[in-house]
């Protein structure tokens, strides 16, 4: 079955005075019509520059040094602005995880929303206004007909959001990338955005790929995982192989750190020790190694690759998968 979404190597780079920031270092990733996908990782890891990356909006002085992003069969890297502007919004939605940054503050959602119809749909100006006060109904804003009117500083943080998925599901794209959707708005708000979006992407029969640090809703909400560190993806596999047996020990360090209600309220949490590497000075071999429980001398000095240590179970790790087996205290 040929992928909807198939990354190869993709490497971005950003020049600093400190050396070159490896932000994406070789990352490769296949996503299939119809998948919910969560892509995990701290802060700094990569995911968000991806996502970018394959929308062709990484920022100056930012720029894809190598790879390739195939979508439907073609590489959005070789395509020129105008034909990027065709895929952007029409094919492929984006929902920013700060709206009040992506939103425009001096247009109206009413224009926000029309822009793109108009542009992509070729709708006129009364049938795009139609089609954006449905949008906000299905979205679940109160009133649409008088709030598509309004700026997007009178919206609250939820409602505003909930104005970013309507953009981006307005054109019936086939792919949307939700990039740490819920980060602005509190638990109970959260929770409603996210099935919201996993409805509406059902309903428009689109894929979804959800960039999270938070474990919790990728447990909810995606159907594969796969696990960044450092520019890579350190695993890969369906939701319940990552949750029950873990194959890389950044992994299970990201289990361990979370809160559990089944465990004493004496129990400790295990952070993960140390620090994210700085990418513009990467270790030699294992970038995690300086904070693995499972580093040997190999580690140090070899880059692991990412192999099927199980059916459909990927992790790029020398010692764990012979290790490390369920996540636990």
């Amino acid at each position: 079955m040929t992928p909807l979404l198939e990354i190869r190597d993709l490497s971005v780079h950003f020049p600093t005075e400190e050396g070159v920031v490896k932000a994406v270092n070789g990352l490769s990733h296949a996503i299939h019509a119809g998948e919910t996908i969560g892509i995990v990782g701290e802060s700094g890891s990569g995911k968000s520059v991806t996502a970018l990356a394959i929308l062709g909006l990484v920022p100056y002085p930012g720029r894809v040094v190598s790879g390739s992003v195939l979508f439907q069969g073609a590489d959005l890297l070789t395509l020129n602005d105008r034909e990027m502007r065709r895929v952007r919004g029409r094919r492929i939605g984006m929902i920013f995880q700060e709206p009040m940054t992506s939103l425009n503050p001096v247009l109206t959602i009413e224009r926000q929303l029309t822009e793109t119809l108009q542009a992509h749909l070729g709708m006129r100006r009364d049938q795009a206004r139609a089609r954006a006060v449905d949008l906000l109904d299905r979205v679940g804003i109160p009133d649409p007909k008088s709030r598509v009117k309004d700026h997007p500083y009178r919206l609250s943080g939820g409602m505003r959001q909930r104005v970013m998925i309507a953009m981006a599901l307005s054109c019936g794209p086939d792919l949307i990338i939700a990039d740490e959707p819920t980060t602005a708005v509190d638990v109970t708000i959260q929770a409603q955005l996210l099935d919201l979006m996993k409805d509406l992407t059902r309903e428009f029969n689109a894929t979804l790929i959800i960039i999270s640090h938070d474990m919790g809703i990728v447990a909810r909400y995606v159907d594969r995982v796969a696990i960044m560190y450092a520019g890579k993806i350190v695993e890969r596999a369906s939701v319940t192989g990552v949750f029950k047996t873990p194959q890389h020990p950044y992994t299970i360090g990201l289990q361990q750190s979370i809160p559990r209600l089944d465990e004493e309220r004496k129990e400790k949490l295990q952070p993960i020790p140390g620090q994210p590497p700085n990418l513009a000075r990467l270790p030699h071999g294992c970038a995690f190694n300086d904070r693995c429980r499972y580093a040997v001398e190999r580690c140090l000095n070899e880059v692991p690759p990412l192999i099927e240590v199980v059916p459909d179970h990927w992790s790029a790790c020398w010692e764990a998968p012979m290790q490390a087996g369920p996540a636990g205290r």
